[in-house]
């Protein structure tokens, strides 16, 4: 088995100490090597520095309780938290941010930390609220169409990884029409119920080919995306959804399930970029 390289961004906030104590959860089911991530003002002196770096070690205790055999480092950098977490994001497969859930939306063009890691990042994001449920479970994975395997194929792999199900969630509803008539398939609802079905086939055929082993079960839903999910992630470990946005600026204009997801569930939740290539297992 591979060993996962993680990377956590850890400050003083209770969001924070949630991702920690995902990873730590995340430690039982395989090894792992952890960076912690912190974010340092330039002119804090010498001695914050060695204090900060010794509270981070200390807080490592609660991956290596879990896992003996994981390992973990620390890294300070003076500079822009945002940047400082994408470098290491860089050198790590998965990228794990706390988050203060009533917090995490503040306006359209200043976005948030959260957000704007999600939507950058080349790798996975697992944006952990500080209320977060975290348990065992099984993954719930948002198929939206015409989206790329990546999610899918994550998903497969989460799964595979904690022995566990993929709930396989495909949400259709009606386009509001633009003006006085409706679009003429609007007419015609069970052309997007078909479209529905049709991603969840091509999902499952996906998800059977990376893990054959895996449980699926798929399910229809009409209404929004994210209220779909978040009803059926009620008691399951993590959410997936794919990321389409490549700017948070897009997203804000767009709409984006992931960010409603972030506001409204407790239930941690993973943003999977269209290009992401999974390490050989």
């Amino acid at each position: 088995m591979s060993v996962e390289r993680i990377a956590v961004g850890i400050d003083d906030s209770t969001g924070a100490h949630a991702a920690l104590r995902w990873v730590a959860h995340r430690a039982r089911t395989g090894p792992m090597r952890v960076e912690l991530v912190h974010a340092i003002e330039w002119y804090e002196a010498e001695s914050y520095w060695d204090t900060t770096r010794a509270r981070l070690q200390d807080l490592g205790d609660l991956i290596t309780a879990e896992n003996v055999n994981a390992t973990v480092s620390v890294t300070l950098r003076a500079g822009s938290p945002k940047q400082i977490l994408l470098d290491a994001s860089e050198r790590s497969d998965l990228l794990v941010i706390g988050a203060h859930r009533s917090r995490i939306i503040r306006s359209a063009l200043a976005g948030s930390l959260p957000e704007a890691l999600a939507t950058l990042a080349a790798v996975p994001t697992v944006v952990v609220a500080d209320d977060a449920n975290i348990r065992d479970g099984d993954v719930v994975l948002g198929i939206a169409e015409g989206e790329p395997d990546p999610p899918v194929v994550f998903s497969a792999r989460e799964a595979a990884r904690a022995g566990s199900t993929v709930r396989l969630v495909s949400a259709w509803q009606l386009p509001i029409p633009m003006g006085a008539h409706p679009v003429t398939l609007a007419e015609r609802p069970e052309l997007f119920r078909e479209g529905a079905e049709l991603e969840l086939t091509d999902a499952t055929a996906v998800l059977r080919a990376e893990a054959p082993g895996v449980d699926v079960r798929e399910l229809l839903a009409e209404g929004s995306p994210a209220r779909a999910l978040i009803e059926v992630a009620a008691d399951a470990a993590l959410i997936v959804v794919g990321r389409k946005h490549r700017t948070t600026i897009g997203g804000a204009v767009f709409g984006s399930t992931a960010r409603d997801l972030f506001h409204r569930t407790r239930t941690p939740v993973c943003v999977v970029p269209p290009t992401w290539q999974p390490a050989m297992q």
